[in-house]
């Protein structure tokens, strides 16, 4: 599978979730990183720091940072736990 065929099934699968999150790919020499970030300036709601835990994207269920980030050498793993592969 493609890279960004991989990155569609990601986005898409958060986004069912979360569809107010970002889910886009990183900027020069994070392009191979997935960066989600929330709506309000870039800040996670705690709902949606919830979803990216249950999903296994955040390390704590409370995480309102204002990004979470998928290396390029885990976006198999998340394939795989969803059951998109």
């Amino acid at each position: 599978m493609k890279s960004n065929e991989q990155v569609t099934l990601i986005r898409n699968h958060i986004k069912k979730f979360a569809p107010r999150l970002s889910v886009k790919r990183g900027r020069g020499t994070s392009y191979c990183w997935i960066d989600v970030t929330g709506p309000d300036y870039g800040r996670l709601t705690e709902q949606e720091a919830l979803v990216l835990y249950e999903l296994g994207i955040n390390s704590t269920p409370n995480d309102t940072s204002n990004c979470a980030a998928i290396a390029p050498e885990k976006w198999d793993y998340f394939l795989k736990l969803w059951g998109l592969t």
